[in-house]
Order: structure tokens, then sequence, then C-alpha cells
């Protein structure tokens, strides 16, 4: 029992005495309908990202994007964030995909990852990365994204398939009832 309780006061010791930072980082970005950005094929459009620092002390951070088709304006190779900041805006530059098609869908992901300077103090640090994601639907000019030909197969084969099964039902219908109600 004493082990436990020498092992429980070390660890005390140890988490009071080690000093750790926390970074608080936020980000928010246009709203867009069920998280998804409709473009015709060619076309772009400019979404604002909005960096956010709740934190006393200044962060600086990376933006990373995951597709090519993705630009940011004005890119920093590191963003300077304020104290208590809210609303420092970054523009991404979202154009169509040359080998896109309608119905065509795309996952873009964009990270933010705080940089740690190394203080000296021997201690470990955790670099962590905040990722967030949208989606790029390719549309037609009626803002209607065309279903797959295979999707487009299946569902005239459940179509059909119901059809038949109804027919079938009305069929057996008329032809009990006719046996039921025959005039002898």
């Amino acid at each position: 029992m004493k082990r436990k309780h020498f092992f429980l006061f070390f660890l005390l010791i140890l988490l009071i005495t080690s000093t750790t930072s926390v970074f608080g980082l936020g980000v928010a970005q246009d709203y867009l309908e069920n998280n998804t950005l409709k473009l015709m094929v060619g076309q772009e459009h400019t979404l604002k990202i909005y960096l956010q620092n709740p934190e006393e002390e200044n962060i600086q951070v990376k933006l990373d994007v995951s597709e090519d088709f993705v630009n940011v304006l004005d890119k920093k190779e590191f963003y300077n964030l304020s104290p208590k900041t809210y609303d420092t805006t970054v523009l991404l530059r979202v154009t169509s995909p040359n080998k896109a098609r309608i119905g065509d869908s795309y996952t873009v992901t964009y990270s933010l990852t705080p940089i740690v300077e190394d203080e000296g103090t021997g201690m470990i640090g955790m670099n962590i990365k905040l990722t967030r994601s949208f989606d790029v639907l390719i549309v037609n000019e009626f803002g209607v994204g065309e279903k797959p030909l295979k999707d487009k197969i299946y569902t005239l084969v459940i179509l059909i398939t119901l059809s038949l099964v109804i027919a079938l039902i009305f069929n057996k219908s008329a032809l009990l009832s006719k046996k039921f109600f025959k005039k002898k």
C-alpha cells in the first residue's frame, strides 16, 4: 500500500513541476449547405476560412490544403495569429478540376498545424493538427449533379421490379375476386 501512495505522490510532484503549453486553435469557414460546394465544370469559387486564437499568446500556424485544384490566395509560409483574435481571414480559390464531369464529387481537406518553438526544456513537444474538410460536387447548369450511369441502371431495375410485383398482386387479386364472387 505504501508503494501505491509513493507512486501517486511522485506522479503529483511530476505534474506540478512540469510546465506545458496548450494551444487553443480554431477555424471556421463560410457556410456550405450539407458542407458541399456545388460547382459547374470550369467554374471557380472563393471560400473564406477564419483562423481563431482564443489564447493570451501569439500562435503561428501552417496551413496545408490537400487538393491541387484549391489555391490559397495570398499564401504565407506561416500565419501569425494575435491573442484573442477570431477573424484572421484566408481565402481559398476552388476551381472545378479539369477532368471533372457532372456528378463527380471531391473531398477537400485543409489542416492547421501550430508551430511550437523548442524552448530547451528537454520536454517532448506535441504538434496538434486541426483538420477540416468540405465536399465539392460538380453539377449541371440547374445545380443538379447527375447520378452516375450505374446508379441510374440500379434505379431503373428497382422500378421495373416494383412494377412487376404490383402488377402480379393486382392480377392475383382480380383472379381471387372472380373466384369468390362468381355467380352460380
